[in-house]
């Protein structure tokens, strides 16, 4: 009873959030505000955004992999990330680990090795937003319900900043991980231990493709709605939204992605039917995010669905 619980309480408190925000914002008053979309271009940009950060996160993937002496092609990190989409609609962690599986598998290393990989890539990509978010409050002020968010952005990149110099000098130039007992945990540190700052900053060169699609497509999004955001409350304000995302509360952030975007984006949001009163910025902030997530999701369990098949061969090079 108690594993089931815990599967299913990230679900629940999805659906939970979920059944507030209808409940504040009525299922026709969303789907009046969602009318607005311009049916094909939002469908064009949803799923060119998913082809480019699919591409763009594999590509970046192989790379990391061969830097870490685990060449391939491209394609191949290709198939095995979409694979992974399966799990990845379920829990973001769960897809990591089902992802991390199919490396060892194919690349032919220790589970805990191509985990390390993994996982210095995701704490990189967390940095790496919260960067672009703090470089963002030096373009634009952020006022919301009258409290400057700057500063608390600044102070949040400060303390990853902080944590991440501290991390990684006790990791690498002390003897800390000689005192684990456990190889398995030593192993999950070997990533961290073996890189040196040029090591940090080709990782995140080789990630920034991905994050300038991802800190931005809110801006585009919003075109398709008939709306716009100015583009530089989008690059400062969407980090935030995908790092409390990231937080395993519920599935991929559902919910949790939805409230934050309401909260952040209402503000600053502007259109003809907005201003002429016919839907409000929330309403219209809501059928964007929720719309954009579930077209994301139908992607993943679509393309996951279909290089399954390639990502359980035992022999991938050959498929």
């Amino acid at each position: 009873p108690m594993p089931l619980l815990r599967r299913a309480l990230p679900w629940l408190i999805a659906a939970t959030l979920l059944l507030l925000l209808f409940r504040r914002y009525p299922l026709p008053e969303v789907l009046q505000a969602a009318s607005h979309a311009n049916l094909l271009l939002y469908l064009a940009f949803i799923l060119a955004y998913f082809c480019f950060t699919s591409f763009a996160d594999s590509w970046s993937l192989s790379k990391n992999l061969a830097h870490f002496g685990a060449p391939g092609p491209v394609l191949k990190a290709l198939r095995l990330r979409l694979a992974a989409n399966l799990a990845m609609v379920m829990n973001f962690g769960i897809g990591q680990g089902v992802l991390a599986y199919l490396i060892r598998q194919h690349y032919k290393m220790g589970y805990a090795r191509s985990s390390s990989i993994l996982i210095f890539l995701m704490l990189n990509d967390l940095y790496l937003t919260l960067t672009i978010s703090f470089a963002g409050t030096f373009f634009t002020d952020v006022v919301i319900d009258g409290h400057d968010l700057v500063p608390w952005i600044r102070a949040l990149w400060g303390f990853a900043s902080i944590c991440s110099l501290g991390g990684y000098f006790v990791i690498r130039y002390t003897s800390i991980l000689d005192r684990v007992p456990w190889a398995t945990l030593r192993d999950l540190f070997h990533t961290f231990h073996h890189s040196g700052i040029e090591d940090y900053l080709r990782v995140m060169f080789w990630r920034l493709p991905l994050h300038c699609a991802g800190v931005t497509y809110m801006y585009f999004l919003a075109l398709t709605f008939g709306m716009h955001i100015p583009l530089e409350k989008v690059i400062t304000l969407l980090p935030l939204t995908i790092a409390i995302g990231a937080i395993p509360i519920t599935p991929s952030g559902l919910g949790t992605v939805q409230v934050t975007a309401i909260y952040l984006f209402s503000p600053f949001i502007t259109g003809e039917a907005i201003s002429s009163g016919e839907i409000k910025p929330a309403e219209i902030i809501f059928a964007m995010s929720i719309s954009f997530t579930l077209g994301i999701y139908v992607l993943k369990l679509a393309s996951g669905l279909m290089f399954y098949r390639y990502a359980t061969q035992v022999d991938l090079e050959r498929a």
